[in-house]
């Protein structure tokens, strides 16, 4: 996945993907933080939060 074409650099994405691991918020609330703090269509968060998901259960692998 490449973040660079949603148009997000890695030092915005870095800071909500912190907050959501350390607070361990819900899907709908990292949902809500992409939308909102990158201002990312909603197809376009799902697409990224899919992403992440399928990336983390490759690391916990």
């Amino acid at each position: 996945m490449e973040i660079e074409d949603l148009g997000i650099a890695n030092t915005d994405l870095f800071p909500i993907l912190t907050n959501y691991i350390k607070e361990k918020k819900s899907q709908d609330g990292l949902l809500k933080e992409l939308m909102e703090n990158l201002r990312l269509p909603e197809d376009d968060a799902i697409y990224l939060l899919d992403g992440l998901e399928v990336s983390k259960k490759i690391v916990q692998d």
